[in-house]
C-alpha cells in the first residue's frame, strides 16, 4: 500500500467514524489535542499523520491503528451512543 493511499483510507474511516457517531471535527479534535484545522487536513487525506497522533485517533475513536488504516473497514457506532440508545428505549 502506498503511503498516500493510507491518508486517504484513513481519511475516509474518520469521516465515517465521525457520521456514524454523529461528532464533530472540532470533538474530534479536542479529543486528539489539536486545532481542528489540523485535524480537518488530515481527514481531507492533506497531510502525513505521525504516529503520536495515530496513536490519540485510536484512543480517542476506539478503533485500533491497524484498523483505522485498513481499506473498507465497517466503522461500528461507539459504546456511549449504544447506552444511549439503550437508555432511551
Amino acid at each position: 500500500m502506498k503511503y498516500d493511499e493510507s491518508r486517504v483510507i484513513l481519511a475516509c474511516n474518520l469521516l465515517e467514524y465521525r457520521t456514524i457517531n454523529d461528532i464533530s471535527q472540532e470533538e474530534l479534535a479536542f479529543r486528539i489535542k489539536t486545532s481542528v484545522k489540523s485535524y480537518a487536513k488530515i481527514e481531507r487525506a492533506e497531510v502525513h499523520t505521525n504516529l503520536k497522533i495515530l496513536d490519540r485517533l485510536s484512543q480517542a475513536t476506539g478503533i485500533s491503528t491497524a484498523q483505522l488504516l485498513t481499506p473498507f473497514f465497517a466503522v461500528q457506532p461507539s459504546k456511549d451512543d449504544e447506552t444511549d440508545q439503550t437508555n432511551q428505549v
